[in-house]
């Protein structure tokens, strides 16, 4: 089995960062633009609890995110005690639809390293990313709210 979380709203809980309102290419690079202090202010969510069990077990876990990792991102995964091994995150110039981005992301992952056989488990809280990553083969995806308990979500 390999489980992929995204991040925001998923294991951890970024929304006093989030915008709601504007154009999906202006929310990116307002994200984009988050200082250290206001990366380091994210907290985390239950699911991402279950996910620091999944890691202490040695199962297959990685992160699948639209962040564009910075030093603070991975600061805040460290003080969150999140040891993920395999992260996939947005490159810097790298401004497809978060849908579209993850999509090619994790089908270019699984057909790289053979797994299109292994049962896969993707936590993501957008419902247009479940939906088109759910296409792959073998892969079953979860909104993580119901494991979170509710909470903001701004989309």
């Amino acid at each position: 089995m390999i489980w992929i979380f995204d991040l925001d709203q998923t294991v951890i809980d970024s929304s006093h960062r989030a915008i709601d309102g504007v154009t999906p290419s202006a929310f990116l690079r307002d994200w984009k633009s988050h200082s250290r202090e206001q990366i380091l202010a994210d907290a985390l969510l239950p699911l991402g609890k279950f996910m620091k069990h999944l890691i202490a077990k040695n199962e297959f876990v990685m992160i699948c995110t639209a962040r564009n990792m910075s030093g603070a991102d991975f600061e805040l995964l460290d003080n969150l005690g999140i040891n993920c091994k395999v992260i996939i995150s947005r490159g810097a110039n790298d401004n497809r639809q978060d849908a579209d981005y993850k999509l090619a992301r994790i089908s270019q992952f699984i057909k790289a390293n053979g797994y299109e056989k292994r049962d896969i488990v993707l936590f993501d809280d957008k419902q247009e990313i479940r939906e088109v990553v759910s296409t792959l083969p073998n892969v079953n995806c979860f909104d993580p709210r119901s494991y979170n308990g509710g909470g903001a979500y701004v989309h």
